[in-house]
């Protein structure tokens, strides 16, 4: 047998199932045990040319195992997801066929397991013999079926094969077989365990963790039967009172066969005496459940008074946050009156502040450009000041010049003739003097000259 752990992944990216990149093999989760392996060929014989491979796993659940399924076309692999996904195994059982789409399947090998137990791989050539047909197994042309023992054979063949749910090679269980699954139903201990003969409550025995004692003490259940081997123990008694007879083959109730008349009227008796005991049982079951009751419908009356008192006190909690609500309603209504108005008033605002902000803006760019004419102006003004003083020195000097002369043809026109005659005849020498600066002065020095 190939034995090992198995781990199942699936990727964090959700693909969708129109994808085109879908993988040709499927897994069949979960097929239960009941679910033979000839059941399983015929529920999925529609479809058995285009299955390449088909490999049993058994898994950690007790009562499933797993299929893997390769198939020859993408096609062929999408119809079958289609057909049976949720399709039920036969009509009698509740379980569905569970198929995902399988992209990669990967069998590493531990350090003392020298075999392999992975599905053939591209490029493998090897084709083993059928033990069924003795024909040679070619997965291209029909379909290959690996069992949990590793011996393969064609589907269509196994399926044909007349015998039980063994391998026809070894005789191994081709499938798993389903568990009895019976445990403790408080603790879960599957040794030692007692079934309850009125209510059918499983608990382990005094030895192991006593839950089927401690649910006589709770129910009042007199009898309870031993899973193992049928024996029947009377709580209230302390003792057996009676032991099925089964068969140690299957374990079903057989019929005793009496050697005697006695035992007919011995039997007679152990039936009247068990049918008076299941009668004065069903009697304190009957007192039990009653009180029981009796007690739920006392609590059912005081639980319905608090939640009556629970409802009023709701109701007025209710009124009074109503009333509450009420005010609160006309508040807002109030502030939301007041927001509008005041959203109006920033809007305004706004609108004024931006009106300003432009005006203000335009004023600014005016105040440069004026400011600009002023200090042309000014310049303009500065040269033409200049040029005008410099005109009025040089007609002041001129004037100056002009006095001096008349005043100097005055006086001599006063003088005696000789004198006048003497002052024709002389010259005026006048020193030179530093040369002026500015246009204007360049003039009257040459006026003077």
């Amino acid at each position: 047998m190939t034995k090992g752990i198995i781990h199942l992944f699936k990727e964090d990216k959700k693909t969708p199932i129109d994808s085109s990149n879908r993988s040709l093999m499927l897994c069949m989760l979960a097929v239960p045990t009941y679910v033979p392996l000839h059941d399983l060929l015929q529920f999925m014989s529609p479809f058995s040319p285009q299955i390449e491979h088909i490999r049993v796993i058994r898994d950690s659940k007790p009562s499933a195992y797993m299929v893997l399924l390769k198939f020859r076309s993408q096609k062929a692999t999408d119809e079958f997801f289609g057909s049976f996904n949720g399709k039920a195994f036969n009509s009698i059982e509740g379980d569905i066929c569970h198929l995902v789409y399988v992209a990669k399947v990967e069998v590493i090998k531990g350090e003392d397991d020298e075999r392999s137990a992975d599905v053939p791989l591209t490029g493998h050539t090897e084709l083993p013999t059928c033990p069924v047909c003795l024909e040679r197994m070619d997965e291209s042309i029909e379909g290959i079926l690996t069992i949990l023992c590793n011996h393969s054979f064609h589907d269509v063949c196994l399926a044909k094969w007349q015998g039980d749910s063994t391998c026809p090679v070894c005789r191994y269980t081709q499938t798993p077989q389903q568990d009895a699954g019976n445990c403790c139903q408080t603790c879960g201990a599957t040794e030692n365990l007692w079934i309850c003969l009125v209510c059918g409550h499983i608990g382990c025995g005094r030895y192991v963790s006593g839950h089927a004692h401690t649910h006589f003490t709770e129910t009042a259940h007199t009898y309870a039967m031993q899973v193992e081997n049928g024996s029947v123990w009377d709580y209230a008694g302390d003792n057996y009172v009676h032991r099925l007879v089964q068969n140690k083959t299957d374990g079903k109730l057989v019929q005793l066969e009496t050697q005697s008349e006695g035992m007919d009227e011995k039997v007679d008796s152990v039936q009247l005496e068990y049918t008076y005991m299941l009668t004065s049982q069903l009697e304190k079951q009957r007192r039990f459940f009653e009180d029981a009751l009796e007690q739920q419908a006392k609590d059912t009356l005081r639980q319905i008074n608090e939640l009556k008192e629970k409802t009023r006190i709701a109701i007025d909690e209710r009124k009074e946050l109503e009333s509450k609500m009420t005010q609160v309603t006309k508040e807002r209504d109030s502030l939301r009156k007041k927001l509008d108005t005041v959203s109006s008033q920033c809007t305004k605002l706004k609108k004024d502040l931006a009106e300003e902000k432009e005006l203000s803006s335009c004023l600014l760019q005016d105040q440069r450009k004026w400011q600009t004419r002023m200090d042309q102006i000014s310049s303009q003004m500065s040269k033409s000041k200049d040029e005008s003083d410099a005109r009025i020195r040089d007609l002041e000097e001129q004037l100056r010049d002009v006095m001096f002369f008349l005043e100097a043809k005055s006086k001599i026109d006063k003088q005696p003739d000789e004198l006048r005659e003497e002052l024709q005849e002389a010259s005026i020498v006048v020193p030179r003097s530093p040369a002026p600066e500015g246009p204007g002065a360049r003039a009257r020095s040459r006026k003077k000259k």
